[in-house]
């Protein structure tokens, strides 16, 4: 993913703006929300996240820096980050595959037969 996140249910402004750059963010986004169950888990409450957080976006934090965000990742305990972790700006798949979408389907250029053992032949000596 080259956008990774992560939001806290009780925070819902904070969330909303992450969901917001997520789907700003052109490839493909992951956001990790912290989401109590109030029916069963009555360890890791509201009060008990509520207590630990902190928004990365307070810090001097670098999400363009992958080991800095992987080490955020891996925070938690006391303290717990949110916000986001990792962004990279890179081509999106349908930007690489330009060249294709610029030009006519495979199925419709014209077929040129050819010999297979020719292209075996060739297969077989790069394989070598």
């Amino acid at each position: 993913a080259s956008f990774v996140a992560r939001g806290f249910a009780g925070d819902v402004e904070h969330l909303k703006y992450i969901i917001k750059e997520a789907i700003k963010h052109k490839g493909f986004s992951f956001i990790d929300v912290l989401q109590p169950c109030v029916t069963f888990d009555r360890t890791h409450t509201y009060a008990w996240y509520r207590q630990r957080i902190y928004k990365l976006e307070e810090t001097n934090h670098n999400p363009r820096n992958w080991e800095e965000a992987m080490k955020k990742a891996y925070e938690w305990g006391d303290k717990i980050p949110i916000g986001i972790f990792y962004i990279e700006e890179k081509p999106i798949m349908e930007e690489r595959l330009e060249p294709i979408k610029n030009n006519p389907p495979l199925a419709y250029l014209p077929l040129k037969p050819r010999k297979i053992s020719d292209i075996l032949e060739k297969y077989f000596a790069l394989t070598k």
